[in-house]
């Protein structure tokens, strides 16, 4: 997370006093002429940064409270959003909104940029930044609408089209609050309908589910043209996975079904005591047993046939039953398991799609309709090849080693959150001292580095504190302090 062009402009940085974590920017010469900055500095406006005056070395500054708080494009940065957590963010940012308007704040001087859009920790509240400049193109949406695009999940087909829909929105010239709400109502209403259809069609489907499947948990899915040709938005890719995996299962349902019938319907062989019966008589006829049979030399030689063809009968009745019975116990080999597929973001994977969503007219099915390539094939004659990798000078396996309680955190990923917020943080560390978005850990050229997010507590190297949003690099065997947590770097 960078800072804005207008953090840079106003020499924004981060400073801690006590249990208080502030955003200072210097302040503008003629900011007292301004009624609506003294407005925003001398009343608590709900839905701003409080702000306070101070002076430092002869020079004013202005400090924004962000103490529980991190910037949206923090919280959100590497997480996908569906659309409850989507329409949760967009409502807290007018919700806000609609609160500076009783002070006659203009829109054009709230900050909308990610990095200045604040949500408490505590309870979800937004807080936005007001600009001490009277001339700026702060109020525009647009910036917070590609981030929530570049950001979607792509397996939530609402959020998609919410998202999608917000950018339209905030595009135009002269949009209000309530076309923003609306916008989401009308979302909102189109997925409850969504909901209602799909109950809908499963229920008069009900007679048409396979035998095998009544009495358990159907997903009902809908025909991917029926839902092209009513909303060609709705459709995701993992959409069609979902269909054609479920219309396998149910053919082979089917198909399964259709042999058991068969199976089922194919004449029976003969019972075994029929050519037990065969054989008896003719060993009977044979040995003179049966009165007035047996006694000739042709009767003789009828007698074995009918025994010869008793044995045959019971040998292929005996070869038949085991068949029959392996069967019914087939041996079901298990599914190898899926390969994990990096889902395409739109704007991270191709970056010429953030400037794509800049540019009119703009085709949704377009803009998501990229897709993962195919891995290509290798090359049989390099499979057996070799490569001998050189190991690291200084041996690092990036690992956080906590000695005091003998466990060992893999950083498998970059950027690498640290706190105890659950969903949001990497490393989970549930002590007092360490904050909810605590500090992060992000490589770039190659080394490692370590940064402070404005922590209650503060984040330490080798017991140097670092400054609020600081970044340092860490070498082996540096001690990393969360807190009052000690961890090593290896």
């Amino acid at each position: 997370m960078n800072k804005t062009d207008f953090l840079e402009r106003c020499g924004a940085e981060y400073k801690r006093s006590l249990n208080h974590n502030y955003l200072v920017i210097r302040k503008p010469e003629k900011a007292d002429e301004d009624y609506q900055y003294s407005m925003a500095v001398q009343n608590d406006i709900g839905g701003l940064l409080p702000m306070e005056e101070r002076i430092s070395e002869g020079r004013e500054y202005i400090y924004y409270e962000i103490s529980s708080m991190q910037p949206l494009g923090r919280i959100y940065e590497h997480k996908e959003l569906d659309s409850v957590t989507l329409e949760t963010a967009i409502r807290g940012i007018l919700r806000a909104c609609r609160e500076t308007e009783d002070y006659m704040i203009d829109f054009s001087r709230l900050v909308m940029d990610p990095v200045c859009i604040f949500m408490s920790l505590d309870d979800g509240s937004i807080k936005l930044m007001f600009s001490p400049e009277e001339k700026t193109e702060n109020g525009s949406l647009v910036t917070v609408a590609e981030f929530f695009l570049e950001r979607i999940s792509r397996t939530d087909a609402q959020a998609a089209l919410m998202a999608y829909r917000f950018y339209q929105t905030v595009r135009k010239d002269n949009y209000v609050i309530s076309d923003i709400e609306r916008v989401l109502d009308e979302c909102r209403r189109e997925g409850r309908d969504t909901l209602e259809e799909d109950y809908q069609t499963t229920v008069r489907n009900t007679d048409r589910i396979p035998t095998g499947l009544i009495g358990q948990t159907v997903v009902p899915v809908r025909s991917i043209e029926q839902d092209r040709m009513k909303n060609s938005s709705s459709i995701t890719y993992d959409d069609f996975i979902s269909e054609n995996s479920i219309q396998q299962g149910r053919e082979s349902v089917n198909i399964e079904q259709e042999n058991t019938v068969k199976n089922g319907d194919e004449k029976k062989g003969l019972p075994l005591w029929v050519p037990a019966v065969m054989a008896t008589g003719a060993l009977a006829a044979l040995a003179g047993i049966i009165p007035g049979v047996g006694g000739s030399k042709s009767a003789k030689l009828a007698a074995a046939a009918i025994l010869i063809i008793a044995i045959g009968i019971a040998v292929k009745g005996i070869i038949s039953g085991i068949r029959n019975k392996k069967n019914e116990n087939p041996v079901v080999k298990e599914a190898s398991p899926e390969k994990s597929i990096e889902r395409f973001v739109p704007g991270k994977n191709n970056p010429e799609k953030k400037d794509m969503i800049r540019n009119e007219p703009m085709d949704f099915n377009k803009f998501f309709s990229d897709m993962p390539e195919r891995p290509m094939p290798i090359n049989e004659a390099d499979a057996g090849k070799t490569i001998f990798v050189e190991p690291d000078s200084d041996g690092i396996r990036n690992v956080l080693v906590d000695r005091k309680r003998g466990k060992e955190y893999e950083i498998d990923h970059f950027p690498f959150t640290i706190g105890k917020l659950q969903g949001t943080a990497d490393l989970i560390l549930n002590d007092r001292s360490v904050s909810r978005l605590h500090a992060g850990l992000f490589e770039e050229n190659g080394h490692v580095y370590l940064q402070d997010y404005n922590s209650t507590n503060g984040t330490f190297i080798n017991g140097v504190q670092l400054l609020g949003e600081e970044r340092a690099m860490l070498s082996a065997e540096d001690e990393v302090g969360i807190g009052k947590v000690c961890l090593e770097y290896r």
